[in-house]
């Protein structure tokens, strides 16, 4: 059975689980508690030396960086593809993948905002400024590029490599209170993805390691 270094909260660690959902793929998830700062322990680093999650192990294998893995999962695992079959539409699935995991998920995640914190003092609401400017900024690009296609023919039916980065992304905006009225796709998107189980499994709050005493 794979198993799967992973947070509840972690963006990259959603997306990895969502990935082998769709892939149809068993696996274990053992819980890496990034607020205790666990990926930076000896017993972890031995694991991933580069210090981050997810990292998954596939017959003994490591592989580590989000991207990647889910590069080795489509080589490993070909069927379902993370892809849709025209390759207009592969196109744009990749253009907006890295949109989300280039522009967006590189300034908002935990390293750069504990830098933020710690090097640059800046306060909380501060933070959670810059953290909405960004979302804003990337969905913004999104709701554009997608409405300028024919909104009637996106694959709803089936989810793949655009949904794996995005629905985290949503989880993020909607916990850190942006206003999602203002992209009405990318929100129906993330409806329309979560009463699947594949996306429902995913969820941070359907993990081992989601606090029970969350609200």
């Amino acid at each position: 059975m794979l198993k799967l270094y992973s947070y509840y909260r972690s963006s990259t660690s959603y997306r990895a689980r969502i990935a082998l959902n769709l892939k149809n793929l068993e696996y274990k998830v053992v819980p890496i508690n990034l607020l205790e700062n666990e990926q930076n322990s000896k017993k972890f680093l031995k694991i991933n030396p580069q210090g981050r999650l997810p990292a998954l192990e596939i017959n003994g294998e490591i592989y580590v960086q989000s991207m990647f893995i889910l590069e080795e999962l489509e080589r490993l695992y070909p069927s379902p593809s993370f892809f849709p079959k025209d390759i207009k539409d592969i196109k744009l699935c990749k253009e907006l993948t890295y949109l989300l995991a280039t522009d967006l998920h590189a300034l908002n995640n935990l390293s750069t905002l504990k830098y933020l914190s710690r090097n640059m003092r800046t306060s909380e609401e501060q933070k959670i400024s810059w953290i909405q400017h960004w979302i804003k900024d990337v969905f913004d690009k999104v709701e554009v590029r997608i409405k300028a296609i024919s909104f009637a023919n996106f694959p709803f039916n089936n989810p793949g490599l655009f949904e794996i980065l995005l629905i985290p992304q949503v989880y993020n905006a909607m916990r850190f209170q942006v206003d999602m009225s203002d992209f009405p796709i990318i929100k129906e998107i993330y409806t329309s993805a979560n009463l699947l189980n594949i996306f429902q499994n995913a969820a941070p709050e359907n993990q081992l390691d989601f606090p029970k005493d969350s609200n």
